[in-house]
């Protein structure tokens, strides 16, 4: 991880010169463009369909790596996190370590459901959680609600798919002989034809159209990330690490890179009582009751009783059938 974070920083001090180069041969390939239109979009359908019940536990470390702390404060720090989306509700457990804070971990979990979202906190792993914040009605998550390492991923995708489909521009879409990947190039307009992001991405089309490396460029900052994919769902890939370098448009400012690794990442089988507060200790807020599920091995235990009952029920018509109704 180390020799990947000090590579980037090569990568992300060469790529405006290489992106450069790149722009008098952009141009739009008919060939990638159809395979784009439909194996790209049944990708993020698949992608969108598989996250919709996920689970993914990951570590992420915020370094500063160049410039002046004092030009744009940056706080470094490393965060343990564990997401979890089972349809509409949303769990979010982290573990925020500040560099050279003398207190402990900043311990919090935040919870989203279809009738109120709610965060908790406490001092320690030992104490209970307490509540910090509660917000009644349906909420828009500040973090989209797939957000993780695997959202960082297929973001880039989804902002290609909008600029096919005119929500953007499409500057580039074409194989890239060196790197056997295919690079697509876009941007993202907004009011008055300002270009709020120009997005240079690298994607293998032999894994669904998995980003392997993108290039961001804002008016206020340029940002490479690089993805090393290990984990897997279905047939659908999804990243072990990930390194993103950002650097700021201002003289002195400091160079950021993060550096996240997934440990796991599967489908979520929670059951959706942990996303309500009861689950805590807490009581439900004034005018909420849920409807109690019966579990799901309740039903199991009585399919099975039922099918035993059918299968002494049959046997004991073969035996009359056999014997004769004399030998009841």
């Amino acid at each position: 991880m180390r020799q990947m974070g000090r590579s980037m920083l090569a990568v992300a001090l060469s790529g405006m010169f290489s992106s450069m180069a790149a722009v008098a041969q952009d141009r739009v390939e008919a060939q990638w463009l159809e395979r784009l239109q439909s194996e790209g979009r049944a990708a993020m359908r698949n992608y969108e369909e598989t996250v919709r019940r996920i689970e993914e536990v990951s570590e992420l470390t915020y370094r500063q790596v160049a410039g002046e702390r004092n030009v744009i404060p940056i706080q470094e720090k490393t965060v343990k996190r564990r997401l979890v989306r089972v349809e509409g509700n949303v769990l979010l457990e982290q573990s925020v370590v500040f560099e050279g804070s003398k207190e402990g971990p900043l311990l919090r979990l935040e919870c989203v459901n279809e009738r109120y979202s709610f965060t908790l906190g406490r001092a320690s792993e030992e104490s209970a959680y307490m509540l910090t914040d509660y917000r009644e009605g349906a909420y828009e998550w500040l973090m989209p609600p797939t957000a993780g390492l695997h959202y960082e991923a297929y973001e880039a995708i989804q902002g290609l798919l909008k600029a096919v489909d005119g929500g953007g521009k499409l500057l580039a879409l074409e194989w890239d002989d060196e790197r056997q990947l295919v690079r697509a190039k876009y941007q993202k307009v907004g009011g008055g034809g300002k270009v709020d992001l120009t997005n240079e991405v690298w994607l293998d089309p032999q894994y669904h159209w998995r980003v392997v490396e993108e290039r961001r460029t804002t008016p206020t900052a340029t940002g490479v990330t690089q993805f090393h994919y290990g984990h897997a769902i279905g047939d659908l890939t999804f990243p072990v690490e990930m390194v993103a370098i950002t650097t700021y448009k201002i003289p002195g400012a400091p160079v950021l890179r993060v550096e996240g690794r997934t440990s796991r990442i599967q489908r979520a089988n929670l059951p959706v009582e942990h996303f309500y507060m009861s689950h805590y200790g807490l009581p439900e807020p004034v005018g909420v009751v849920w409807e109690r599920r019966t579990p799901v091995y309740v039903w199991l235990l009585v399919a099975a009783g039922v099918l035993l009952t059918l299968a002494l029920v049959f046997r004991w018509l073969a035996r009359r059938l056999r014997h004769g109704p004399s030998e009841g």
